[in-house]
């Protein structure tokens, strides 16, 4: 079982870094922002909230496109990775090291985004509400919350207890399990690199549409919509992920 503390731990993320800074992932985050922009109808101006950006591939994708960008994450190695990333791309980007639920900013932004299921790995439903709640006020008014995340009814249908994936000389191992009615999925990772193994376990609180659309909501976002893509398609059946857009009025 995770410990219910893990996420304060930096070692998985630490260990998981040459997959999070690979090139595979940067040409995801490409795409994932060319569609975004087209989603959101982007001028290339916003200033840009990207939270928890690990090592930086939204970050310098967005701030490629002529965006403002701040990326946030709580992990030193993480944010090294990105500014060495933004400095090779010659690209502007503020970093900022801070928790999710505590960051302070200079200014309000015009968009935040929380991309690739970042967000939900806190142990309490009422942390994640505050997570919302901090980024609703670091929003200017019309501002926009962008959360890109595993929706419930897709984990439901595409769920598969173990999976794996390499990215250079680094392997990630991954068994998953379902808890508590499908609240949370728990995962026990294998990380694999040089001939060293480490081994960490996370657990991810599952929601679904209708779950996400209410906190949203609750944390006082309006206009709170569903897609199950970045390219506009309707979160049913053919959905590829769970993305919900609100707004501060």
């Amino acid at each position: 079982m995770a410990d219910p503390r893990w996420f304060e731990s930096d070692a998985l993320w630490e260990a998981m870094l040459p997959a999070l800074d690979a090139p595979a992932r940067a040409r995801v985050a490409e795409d994932d922002v060319r569609a975004l922009s087209g989603l959101l109808g982007l001028s290339g101006r916003e200033r840009v909230l990207d939270v928890g950006c690990g090592a930086g591939v939204h970050a310098v994708a967005l701030a490629r496109r002529g965006h403002r960008v701040i990326g946030l994450d709580r992990t030193a190695a993480l944010l090294f990775a990105a500014q060495a990333r933004a400095r090779a791309e010659r690209v502007d980007v503020s970093w900022l090291l801070s928790d999710m639920r505590t960051f302070e900013l200079e200014g309000p932004v015009d968009l935040a985004v929380c991309l690739q299921a970042t967000f939900g790995y806190l142990p309490r439903l009422e942390d994640d509400l505050a997570v919302l709640r901090r980024l609703r006020g670091a929003l200017a008014p019309g501002g926009r919350l962008v959360l890109d995340v595993l929706g419930k009814e897709l984990a439901g249908a595409t769920f598969y207890p173990r999976a794996w994936v390499s990215y250079g000389d680094t392997t990630l191992l991954e068994d998953r399990t379902v808890l508590a009615g499908w609240e949370f999925q728990e995962s026990r990772w294998a990380v694999l690199r040089g001939g060293a193994r480490s081994e960490h376990v996370t657990r991810q609180r599952l929601y679904s549409g209708t779950e996400l659309s209410r906190l949203l909501a609750e944390a006082g976002f309006a206009g709170v919509e569903l897609f199950g893509g970045f390219d506009v398609r309707p979160y049913d059946r053919a959905a590829q992920r769970l993305v919900a857009v609100g707004r501060r009025d």
